[in-house]
């Protein structure tokens, strides 16, 4: 996801390092965060700059927990003595030249980072918990319990966390080398109020598709991942079954515009928000629904096929992959402007 968002090197080592040495929240780890020896390790693997943002991220007590950050009130945490744990307003812009955060060892230290690597952290942090984000997380909700209240994997829905996700990248955006695509390049914010809605929409959709039944209601869905689309229009998913809806009643263009709204959003993205299926699913599948609407909004054959032989019976037909491949550089990315399109091939 770094890399797709265009973030230099040493961030994108940075995130694949990330939790290392542990840090506030996740006490796995490879290395010792207080042996010099680790720390040298790590840099020749790594590099300097990027072992020095590992460190950092890992050695301060950062409250990086989305149930935190829910509301803006809420975003400037204090410890026992008043003192701002994380003095970063998420949602505004970082209006200091560096900050000071008591240090995990020591609470009565402070460990001061300048606004340029507390952006960077938090675009790593979003980038973490986005790719893995699921209402049970196997680290936080049951390694670390001795009790677990929830059992993996959970229901399938996706998590809350992009309202948490916009305002830390609108706070970030200013300090950061390159601003990733998403949430229109870091300038909108999603409110949380809306991310539920959106969310309890596009649940009760998926959750209505039961073919087989006769209380099954297209029309109802449609509007529910509609409203999903309208309300959280930063999550791919909705787009993608409001598309196969469309297609299913032969509004053809529509489907095809929506297909193309979600390859754009998980290409910016590089991962996917509903976690029942891999990202690569989701945009295989996608582009295929593209493919299929845009052939038959132009009166095609719904997939590029031919008949196997002259002899052959009624119906016998075929799709060559060949051909297949040569449709989706034909219809389908010159239906997505996404600059990053190209790069997203890596994640595949």
């Amino acid at each position: 996801m770094l890399s797709c968002w265009e973030q230099p090197q040493d961030v994108c080592r940075f995130g694949l390092f990330h939790s290392a040495y542990s840090r506030d929240g996740f006490f796995f780890r490879l290395l010792n965060l207080q042996d010099a020896e680790a720390r040298h390790t790590l840099r020749d693997v790594i590099g300097e700059e990027a072992e020095q943002l590992v460190y950092n991220y890992c050695s301060p007590e950062l409250p990086f927990c989305i149930e935190e950050w829910l509301s803006d009130e809420k975003a400037q945490l204090a410890n026992g003595n008043g003192t701002e744990r994380f003095p970063v307003r998420l949602g505004r812009e970082m209006d200091k030249p560096f900050y000071d955060i008591p240090s995990r060892a020591d609470p009565e230290k402070m460990i001061r980072l300048s606004a340029k690597d507390v952006a960077k952290y938090l675009i790593v942090f979003v980038a973490d918990v986005a790719e893995q984000m699921s209402m049970t997380m196997t680290y936080r909700d049951i390694y670390h319990e001795a009790h677990p209240s929830k059992v993996w994997p959970g229901s399938g829905v996706p998590a809350f966390g992009f309202s948490f996700f916009s305002r830390a990248l609108f706070s970030a955006r200013s300090h950061l080398d390159v601003v990733p695509p998403v949430f229109n390049h870091c300038t909108a914010v999603l409110t949380p109020e809306d991310e539920v809605t959106a969310l309890k929409c596009y649940w009760s959709g998926v959750q209505q598709q039961q073919w087989d039944e006769p209380e099954w209601n297209p029309q109802h869905a449609e509007a529910l991942f509609r409203e999903a689309t309208e309300k959280n229009p930063w999550v791919a998913e909705p787009h993608v079954m409001l598309a196969q809806l469309l297609f299913m009643r032969q509004q053809f263009s529509e489907a095809v515009h929506h297909a193309a709204c979600a390859l754009e959003i998980f290409y910016q993205w590089g991962t996917c928000w509903d976690k029942r299926h891999p990202f690569a699913q989701w945009v295989g599948f996608t582009r295929m629904t593209l493919l299929r609407a845009k052939r038959c909004e132009e009166g095609q054959k719904v997939l590029p096929s031919m008949t196997l032989n002259p002899s052959s019976r009624p119906g016998s037909e075929v799709t060559y992959l060949q051909d297949l491949l040569k449709h989706f550089d034909e219809f389908t990315e010159k239906q997505v402007s996404s600059s990053t399109t190209s790069r997203i091939s890596s994640r595949l």
